[in-house]
């Protein structure tokens, strides 16, 4: 039987809000997710945990994405070494009307 390859998504701010709802979305989908966070360590990892569930696999990593010395981790060895699809939700606000 030929092996299926399995696809991998990296999703900045996915701690919370939007990002949090497209990794779950993904991990629905059976892509296995990496989980970025700026600051709210615990809710990354609440979230990698969700997806887990769902059977998928989760790795959470922390970078200051405006930083690029700090983006080198999405080329590291994880189990989603090789994201195919991004989402750049970021966590950000829309601005007040």
């Amino acid at each position: 039987m030929p092996e299926i390859e399995r696809r991998a998504a990296l999703v900045t701010g996915s701690s919370r809000g939007i990002g949090r709802a497209t990794a779950l979305a993904l991990a629905a989908s059976g892509h296995d997710v990496v989980v970025h966070y700026r600051r709210e360590e615990a809710r990354a990892r609440a979230v990698a945990g969700e997806l887990r569930i769902l059977g998928v696999e989760a790795v959470v990593v922390r970078a200051e994405l405006e930083e690029p010395d700090e983006i080198a981790f999405a080329g590291g060895e994880t189990p989603c070494s090789r994201p195919k699809a991004r989402n750049r939700s970021g966590g950000r606000r829309a601005p007040p009307r």
